[in-house]
């Protein structure tokens, strides 16, 4: 699971430096927006996560 994990934060690191700095939101935003589907699956046990799903869209915003 942890090897998984680093595999996947290794694929998103590259993926930001293939794209360059100026459209790392691009990647945030798809983030922001896989973590509110799951959060919305799973609404009773995870509803608090669209807090800081919110505070990270309005950062993207500025």
């Amino acid at each position: 699971m942890l090897k998984t994990i680093f595999i996947f934060i290794t694929l998103i690191h590259g993926a930001i430096h293939l794209l360059g700095y100026k459209y790392w939101w691009i990647i945030a935003a798809a983030g922001v927006l896989i973590s509110q589907a799951l959060i919305l699956s799973c609404f009773k046990d995870a509803g608090f996560g669209t807090i800081p799903n919110t505070l990270l869209y309005n950062l993207k915003e500025r």
